[in-house]
């Protein structure tokens, strides 16, 4: 009866664990939602626009930190010559 007893255990115990990984991995985040646009103004000249839809209380940030912490997020073109 004991072994019985502990494989119930042991067969609950496993389904839990199976139940707890998918709750946890199907929690996939994406709380920030991009979208891109370019419009040529004539002359080789673009405008691009880049547009981040945030949800509330959530913050961007550079993939890069440095001692202060966190950089929040910029873009920056260089002109490019010739």
């Amino acid at each position: 009866m004991q072994i019985r007893s502990l494989l119930k255990i042991k067969g609950l115990a496993f389904i839990l664990v199976l139940l707890t990984i998918q709750t946890v991995s199907a929690q996939v985040l994406t709380p920030v939602k991009w979208s891109f646009d370019a419009s040529a103004l004539g002359n080789d000249e673009y405008e691009l626009q880049f547009k981040a839809d945030i949800e509330k209380d959530w913050t961007v940030y550079s993939q890069h930190s440095n001692d202060e912490g966190p950089v929040p997020t910029y873009v920056e073109f260089e002109e490019l010559n010739g």
